[in-house]
């Protein structure tokens, strides 16, 4: 026997999918490993809004460029900090290297390399 329809709980959004507040490149590091993640994540999702945002042609691209280079700075930090704290951890090792070839093609494309 099949259920109604309008009994299925709803689905909710997955994280990754929702826009993520402004955050400020000026704050400190957290002290833990796991909120140092927690920073370093919602950093670099951040930075792929703020470059969405930056293809050419699109008002304030460049501007835009910049502040997904200074996201993904800070995500870069924060998990170079945890592996500092935890060398094996993987997690972070995957962060820090997405988040350094994050900095480096905003450079790039910003003409730091011209």
């Amino acid at each position: 026997m099949k259920k109604p329809a309008g009994t299925r709980p709803a689905r909710e959004e997955a994280p990754a999918s929702r826009p993520v507040q402004e955050l400020a490149t000026n704050t400190p590091l957290p002290g833990t490993p796991k909120a140092l993640m927690d920073y370093g994540v919602l950093h670099f999702r951040k930075g792929r809004e703020y470059l969405s945002r930056s293809l050419p042609g699109m008002d304030n691209a460049f501007a835009n460029k910049k502040l997904a280079r200074h996201q993904f700075d800070r995500a870069q930090k924060a998990s170079q900090r945890i592996l500092d704290l935890k060398p094996a951890d993987a997690g972070a090792r995957q962060l820090a290297r997405q988040s350094s070839l994050m900095v480096h093609t905003c450079a790039k494309d910003m003409g730091f390399f011209d």
